[in-house]
């Protein structure tokens, strides 16, 4: 559903999941095969997923973002 100002809620978030994901990474490049433990995915699936070319289901994104919150507390 777009939003009044014409941007598209969906796009919008996948956005942001997708930069938060990149700048993780980017600062982080050994994160990478955490998440993919984690969730049980292979690291290119992880790295799709930085780059805007797959994105997960909503309920697995907010898991990785939960994720990546606790890996960056430590």
């Amino acid at each position: 559903m777009p939003h009044p100002g014409g941007v598209n809620m969906k796009d919008m978030v996948n956005s942001i999941f997708q930069k938060a994901l990149s700048c993780s990474l980017t600062n982080n490049p050994t994160l990478k095969q955490k998440p993919a433990r984690q969730f049980e995915v292979a690291p290119s699936t992880v790295e799709r997923r930085a780059n805007g070319t797959a994105v997960p289901r909503p309920r697995i994104r907010l898991q990785i973002i939960r994720f990546i919150k606790h890996e960056r507390g430590k």
